[in-house]
């Protein structure tokens, strides 16, 4: 499909410099009249209406002055009967919006500096001419590019370089896809009103047709309701197509979802699909499932393919039945498609999942790792720390003087608590333990500014219950817990987090055997011991561990105190080995032994439950519905799909054999593709040398990854049938949870009654990223 050729037209409507003329005359303007051509005659023996008079006086000033001379009036005090009282301080968003300056003179545009040569005095047509088919024409008299929505140079050269520029070329592209769905959805509407001729719009013209779809879509993918298209119609309008009114751009809502069902068809097909889903009760009973698959250019995708909403909780029998239906029925893909399930620890989602593997045999299930190591942190002791914090919540997160109050303490807004965004209260805690020398002060002045009465002093009865218990509680939580948060939110992702999830979680679990002894955990909760160690009394007996660079850490005591100098205590210290020497207090605090502290033994006791609710879950000591060693060893046997892997791991044919534990893996080919896989892995392994990545970035790693895979996908044909298999799997259900906080983002309370096919079809237009 040629581009269209505008060389025949240009742009018509009113000469604007006409308008430029009477906005700067002094002369006033003569009232517009608003009435229809019937009674024109007796428009100038009637008095002008005060809307008309009104618009002749706004248009008579220049419009730069009537900016200026609102801006003045607003920060003045002044005015013509005496000077206004001082208004109360404003909110920090009511600053004035800066305008948008120029660059300052001099300035090199990014070409080089000012161009030099002079326009050549020739017809932009005649360019368009010499350049076909690239969307140029002539807007204003000037050559415009209809692709790129940008006047062109009319020298030949400065055309010739932007039609052959990638920008160009991609835009014209684009403008090609565009003009193709185009003619699609015309299409699709025309054959529609043929058949449903008894339709009101049935014999408006096709282009008005396609002109309200792309209005009522664009209007979905917004998120702006269907009733302010009627209060945006005079703008639309002016694009030279008639609208008609919100009630009936309503019926184009189920033709844009049933397109929509009928592209994801197009692009699931032979596809390895991996379905997520997940269920709400926040915004009214619903369930929504996305695909992820890789396709052939190793470029990973993910669809929302169902949102709907329910009469109430679905049990096992009816989740299976929907999601089945969904992928035979609406999605119309053979059961060996689907690779997998990815859900949370729901227990009906896990009996549902059990039924879907008998009906499909090819798929995997896969427990969300961020749901597990989210639902570990709540498995932490700490009562005084809970009550305290469910205090705090309730108050300083909700009370703008408190918060005001902590931000003149700390110098920094307070980080924001959602009771739906894992971890949140855990970020909330990691603040406090990084700034709990204020509390105190805080929580005095909320007592004296009377912000809060019966719930600040429950938080000061607690504080002072026993100050150091709690900021012990506080420490432990951000020296125990940071390195969870921060693993839940990198492995959050829509990448390759799967090939990076084991060694991730692994690192957690030897963080958790390390807690467990007094001689394995010295050190690991730096910040626990530093609180203890400030309240430590020293004396003699005291025992220390101090490291001496190059020869290990060892152990002393303290011999003696010398206190002929009260105000600083000298310390003998002497050490196993019989050395010795002497130190002062500030020297000997970060050496302190604290291993047997009974605050630091409570502290790590009631850290262990995270870790140890953890090693259950991934070792299969619990309920069969939160059992995750299928998916850790998933987790674990995918690494293999990682050039890296095979680089720093002697990988050999018994490895490959345990790819067979992934299902979609083992009977992929027949059956025959892990025999494959171990007769081609010298290959693998000789395309595998000097390859490089950054497992620390889940970006960088991913497409680094992916491009590797693409470059040798043709080497390996067997490697790259198992990669794009193990690359549609994803270690969370975080997808489905970005669905439900579109919804919130989309939806707001005007729409509470809008039915099922515009929810769907506007969250899919939005997640799917349907370019308009």
């Amino acid at each position: 499909m040629l581009v269209e050729d505008y060389s025949s037209e240009s742009d018509s409507g009113f000469d604007i410099s006409e308008l430029e003329e009477n906005t700067n005359t002094t002369t006033p303007l003569r009232p517009v009249h608003l009435h229809d051509s019937s009674d024109r005659e007796d428009t100038h023996d009637r008095e002008p209406s005060r809307l008309e008079l009104a618009y002749a006086r706004t248009r008579a000033q220049p419009l730069t002055n009537a900016f200026d001379q609102f801006k003045r009036k607003r920060n003045s005090q002044q005015h013509a009967d005496g000077e206004l009282p001082q208004q109360p301080a404003l909110a920090a968003h009511e600053r004035e919006r800066a305008p948008l300056k120029k660059p300052p003179s001099g300035t090199k545009r990014a070409g080089g500096g000012a161009r030099t040569t002079k326009e050549p005095k020739i017809e932009p047509s005649k360019r368009i001419t010499q350049f076909p088919n690239q969307c140029l024409r002539v807007s204003a008299g000037k050559l415009f590019c209809g692709c790129c929505k940008e006047t062109l140079s009319l020298l030949k050269q400065s055309v010739k370089i932007h039609v052959l520029s990638a920008k160009h070329l991609g835009a014209k592209e684009k403008f090609l896809l565009q003009r193709q769905d185009d003619d699609h959805v015309r299409d699709v509407l025309v054959e529609y009103f043929k058949e449903h001729d008894d339709e009101a719009t049935a014999n408006l013209d096709p282009e008005v047709h396609l002109y309200r779809y792309r209005v009522t879509e664009g209007l979905l993918y917004a998120g702006v309701p269907i009733m302010k298209s009627d209060y945006l119609r005079p703008l639309l309008e002016r694009a030279g197509v008639k609208l008609t009114s919100s009630q009936h751009l309503r019926y184009y809502i189920t033709k844009i979802e049933a397109l929509e069902f009928q592209t994801l068809q197009a692009e699931l097909q032979d596809e390895s699909i991996f379905l997520m889903f997940d269920g709400t009760r926040r915004l009214g009973e619903a369930l929504n499932a996305v695909a992820r698959f890789c396709n052939r250019d190793f470029e990973l995708v993910q669809r929302l393919v169902q949102f709907v909403t329910l009469e109430s909780s679905p049990d096992n029998i009816a989740l299976s039945s929907t999601l089945t239906n969904l992928v035979a029925r609406d999605l119309g893909l053979p059961f060996e498609a689907i690779s997998g399930w990815g859900r949370d620890s729901v227990k009906v989602n896990g009996t549902a999942v059990t039924r879907l593997l008998i009906t499909f045999p090819n798929s995997t299930d896969l427990l969300c790792i961020c749901h597990t190591l989210n639902n570990a942190g709540d498995h932490t002791g700490f009562p005084e720390k809970r009550e305290f914090m469910t205090a705090w919540l309730t108050l300083v997160q909700n009370n703008n003087s408190a918060k005001k109050l902590w931000q003149a303490f700390t110098s920094h807004v307070m980080v924001g608590f959602s009771n739906i965004r894992w971890w949140s209260r855990q970020e909330v805690e990691n603040e406090l333990a990084l700034n709990f020398n204020f509390v105190p002060t805080f929580l005095h002045n909320l007592n004296e500014q009377g912000i809060g009465d019966a719930t600040t002093r429950r938080m000061r009865d607690i504080y002072e219950a026993n100050p150091l218990l709690l900021e012990v509680s506080f420490a432990t939580g951000y020296d125990g817990l940071s390195s969870m948060l921060t693993t839940t939110y990198s492995m959050e992702g829509d990448r390759l987090e799967i090939l990076l999830v084991y060694r991730r979680v692994e690192s957690l679990r030897q963080f958790g055997r390390t807690l467990e002894t007094d001689s394995s955990n010295r050190g690991i909760l730096p910040n626990v011991d530093a609180v203890i160690r400030r309240s430590m009394e020293v004396k003699v007996g005291t025992i220390l561990h101090k490291e001496f660079a190059g020869h290990g850490v060892f152990k002393g005591r303290v011999s003696k105190i010398d206190r002929t100098d009260p105000t600083e205590l000298v310390y003998d210290i002497t050490y196993d080995d019989g050395d010795s020497e002497t130190m002062q207090l500030a020297e000997i605090r970060p050496c302190l032994d604290v291993s047997a502290d009974p605050m630091r033994k409570y502290a790590v006791t009631e850290l262990l439950g995270a870790y140890k609710y953890l090693e259950k879950r991934l070792t299969g000591e619990c309920d069969r519905s939160y059992d995750c060693t299928q998916t850790y060893l998933v987790y674990e046997v995918a690494q293999l799909f990682d050039p890296s892997f095979l680089l720093e791991n002697a990988v050999d044919a018994a490895a490959v054999q345990r790819l067979a534990a992934i299902t979609p893996v083992a009977r992929a080919a027949g059956g025959k593709l892990v025999s494959a896989l171990e007769g081609e892995l010298p290959k693998y392994q000789a395309a595998a040398v000097g390859f490089t990545c950054d497992h620390g970035d889940v970006a960088a790693f991913t497409d680094t990854v992916l491009a590797w895979w693409k470059r040798n996908s043709s080497e390996l044909p067997n490697w790259s049938m198992g990669a794009r298999i193990v690359f549609s799997l994803s270690p969370n259900s975080c997808a489905c949870e970005r669905v439900f906080s579109l919804l919130k983002d989309m939806f707001g309370d005007a729409q509470d009654s809008c039915l099922a096919d515009y929810l769907q079809a506007a969250l899919m237009l939005r997640y799917n990223k349907r370019v308009l």
